[in-house]
């Protein structure tokens, strides 16, 4: 997948990545904000790849579910801390 966008919406992401590919996304807005503004910049990178630096900032995981990309959050073992000591 090849992706190179400068301040696009997550949204708006999501909507490129479901006309480039048979993958439709299930998430809660109260979960995931659709507004916010990510960069991305890939090269014949896979979904996998793609999802992980796209979420990587907001403890949030994704399961892949038939043609389905479900967004949740991130296990909390798995969850970073970005707070300071």
């Amino acid at each position: 997948m090849n992706l190179k966008f400068k301040q696009i919406t997550i949204g708006q992401l999501f909507s490129v990545i479901e006309n480039q590919t048979e993958f439709r996304f299930a998430y809660s807005k109260s979960k995931l904000n659709p507004d916010a503004i990510v960069s991305i910049d890939s090269k014949d990178e896979q979904l996998e790849r793609v999802l992980e630096k796209i979420l990587k900032s907001d403890n949030l995981a994704y399961t892949i579910v038939d043609r389905y990309v479900v967004i949740t959050d991130k296990p909390l073992g798995l969850q970073t801390n970005s707070g300071t000591v």
